[in-house]
């Protein structure tokens, strides 16, 4: 059997194994990979740049003793130049010379085997010396028997090979005088340049290799901890939010997105269960009426005038739940977007005028006035039924609870939109239950005992949202304002 220790073992192993499969680390692999290339290009330009300017150097230090023995030449022609050229080759270690005739005879040479073609054509090369013998041999490359050799082997004949660069010019008379200079700075150099790029990617090696494992494993942990709330948000705990961390990578927008997403769901679910138990609220008054009216005409009516009084409370009170019913359904369908209203341009202070006339009545009744505020000529594209229903809602409200003073049935010209509002002188409603009483059944407990349903602002709200915009509710002093707006329609005459 494994032990506990096992198991957490072998699960961290193929958690492990799992890094490397990341995205995080495949994407980590790519850009270190183009690191590497890009930095070998540019330390392969940077090698060649600083071998040329060595080579130059070198060049121009073999130019100079060219010039040198030409001036030697012209002042006493081959002896001088064969004497200055003797005591140089004695007098330096790091310079060797070869001086030949037309027909390739050899006057002077400092080393011992050398190809023919080195000096005999003008030209610049590039080749190793080792020394063997006690004579020095030229070579085009290393070899690989004489490469790392540092001195002579235990007889002493061979030593390892260094490089030289020559160059051949020919004088006068067809003689040929070849300058070679050791280039050991150069070698000094590559090995460095070697050693230095090894290690660099090494280092970069180990460092890619790091920051990949790491980047990889706390990605890796955020989609574990995303995974384990996806999954007990698919077990039905809708209050679980997907964790967020303080930076604003992508992750992190994705996740404060589906936060949003599953606030509005839980909100929306909430929502469903508050408006079952206020349909079921809503409902029980109206059918407990309908079942005692039937009742009382199956056992009660004794005359036609009673029961038809009774089968006259019956339809009454269907009525009511027929109502009841279509103002939810068209709240649903506004919300929704699948109410097909058309939609024109309409001056607005004939439309206010039309809704005052038609509330005068209630309004003198309750001993109230209600006046227009509007400027003429001012157009709106709306849809006349739906407007004519918010207001009709509000100025209803406004009688019910504003309970005296004027109602003023309004509209103001806000940029380029036109806001509509009823303003009353009542008590107004608490600034904390603003957002509260645009929702479906929402009644407030001074108004528990007034009739309606609570749908009445929760119809505004789905027309203002139809009309694209939100409700509005200002406090004043004292009174309250709930406006909307519209959207601007060509002026009227």
């Amino acid at each position: 059997m494994f032990s506990r220790a096992h198991a957490k073992a072998v699960r961290h192993h193929f958690r492990g194994a799992r890094v490397f499969k990341t995205s995080a680390f495949k994407l980590t692999a790519l850009y270190f990979c183009l690191f590497v290339f890009f930095s070998l290009a540019g330390f392969y330009s940077f090698y060649w740049q600083a071998r040329s300017v060595l080579e130059d150097q070198i060049v121009e230090d073999i130019s100079r003793e060219e010039r040198e023995l030409r001036r030697e030449y012209s002042r006493g022609r081959i002896n001088a130049l064969a004497e200055a050229i003797y005591w140089r080759s004695i007098s330096t270690s790091d310079t060797f010379y070869l001086l030949s005739t037309l027909n390739g005879d050899l006057l002077h040479s400092d080393i011992a085997e050398v190809p023919l073609e080195v000096y005999s054509e003008a030209g610049l090369y590039e080749g190793y010396l080792f020394r063997e013998s006690d004579a020095l041999v030229w070579i085009d490359e290393k070899w690989p028997d004489h490469f790392g050799h540092s001195g002579d082997n235990a007889d002493g004949q061979r030593s390892r090979p260094y490089l030289v660069l020559a160059r051949t010019v020919i004088l006068p008379a067809g003689l040929r005088l070849t300058i070679a200079r050791e280039s050991n700075e150069i070698i000094r150099f590559e090995v460095a340049a070697r050693r230095a790029r090894n290690f660099a990617i090494l280092l970069t090696l180990l460092a890619g290799l790091l920051a990949g494992t790491y980047s990889s494993w706390r990605a890796l942990r955020r989609i574990e901890r995303i995974s384990r709330a996806m999954d007990r948000i698919a077990a039905g705990d809708i209050s679980i939010r997907l964790p967020v961390q303080g930076n604003s990578d992508e992750v992190t927008r994705i996740a404060e997105r589906v936060n949003r997403m599953l606030e509005q769901i839980e909100r929306l679910m909430r929502g469903m269960g508050e408006v079952s138990e206020n349909i079921a609220h809503e409902l029980k008054t109206p059918l407990t009426r309908i079942r005692n009216r039937a009742e009382e005409a199956l056992s009660k009516a004794s005359s036609p005038e009673e029961t038809k009084a009774l089968l006259e409370g019956l339809l009454s009170d269907s009525d009511d739940l027929i109502r009841l019913f279509d103002a939810l359904l068209h709240i649903t369908r506004m919300e929704a977007g699948n109410t097909r209203l058309d939609s024109d341009v309409h001056e607005i202070k004939p439309m206010l005028q039309a809704i005052k006339e038609l509330f005068e009545p209630l309004t003198d009744e309750a001993k109230m006035k209600i006046v227009v505020e509007a400027p003429e000529g001012l157009g709106v594209f709306v849809n006349r039924d739906l407007i004519n229903q918010a207001l009709s809602n509000l100025i209803d409200n406004a009688i019910k609870h504003a309970g005296a003073g004027i109602i003023a049935l309004g509209a103001e010209k806000e940029g380029d939109r036109v806001r509509l509002y009823v303003r009353d002188e009542g008590a107004g409603i608490p600034a904390e239950d603003h957002e509260r009483v645009l929702e479906r059944f929402v009644r407030l407990t001074p108004s528990r005992s007034s009739p309606g349903s609570g749908l009445g602002l929760a119809t505004v709200a789905a027309i203002a949202r139809f009309h694209g915009d939100t409700i509005r509710m200002e406090n004043l002093t004292p009174g309250l304002k709930i406006s909307f707006s519209l959207a601007t329609g060509a002026a009227c005459a």
